[in-house]
């Protein structure tokens, strides 16, 4: 994280609105969130604003211990269909860090920023996800406000609206006659590989005592 964001240590909470809004219960499992978070092979249709932001095909996803890593850089164009990005000053790269069991970690595109996201089982069916937005103590330059005011809006009404209907619409077909499910994994193309989600089911799977799921 700190080759990533190396003033990470120096940056502050963001109040007031600032930084990303994104708490919310969702009518979902939690293990439904993490998987929707560590794979992105919905992106392409169930979020095309980011996806005009970014390049899906650098899409890079690393497992460790008890983490994964993903790794996606910007289209590297300023105008986008998401929010304007300074390619002089902003971050151009998109970055999370998911930890065993419920912590995600990141920062988007755009203005410097970090955010540290938790997903809290409420029942078997709903989820409380909160987010704390981190920023530099000082904006990196005269626009740099106004960005993170439309990064913002866009994060709490765009992507994490999308983010959650899919979670409710996953819930509402594993109440059907669901029964298990297949993984998509191509290890030479993490925009639409499941690998890391089958992680995170492996290491559930073996901290619950089950049996690893075998290989397909």
């Amino acid at each position: 994280m700190l080759r990533a964001c190396p003033d990470l240590p120096q940056y502050v909470t963001g109040a007031g609105g600032d930084g990303f809004t994104a708490n919310y219960v969702c009518n979902a499992n939690w293990k439904i969130m993490i998987d929707n978070a560590l794979e992105c092979y919905h992106c392409q249709t169930a979020h095309r604003e980011f996806s005009d932001m970014v390049r899906l095909e650098d899409h890079k996803v690393t497992l460790y211990k008890n983490f994964t890593y993903f790794n996606l850089p910007i289209a590297m164009k300023s105008e986008n269909k998401a929010y304007p990005i300074d390619l002089d000053h902003d971050v151009l790269t998109a970055e999370f860090w998911w930890i065993f069991q419920n912590i995600l970690l990141g920062r988007f595109p755009g203005v410097q920023n970090f955010y540290v996201s938790r997903f809290d089982p409420l029942e078997v069916d709903k989820t409380s996800r909160v987010t704390v937005p981190l920023k530099p103590r000082e904006a990196t330059d005269a626009g740099a406000a106004e960005r993170e005011r439309l990064r913002s809006i866009w994060t709490a009404n765009v992507v994490s609206a999308e983010d959650q209907a899919l979670c409710e619409n996953v819930q509402r077909g594993m109440r059907t006659a669901f029964s298990h499910g297949w993984y998509v994994t191509d290890p030479n193309d993490h925009a639409i590989s499941e690998h890391a989600m089958r992680y995170f089911h492996d290491l559930y799977r073996s901290r619950m005592d089950i049996e690893p799921l075998a290989a397909i």
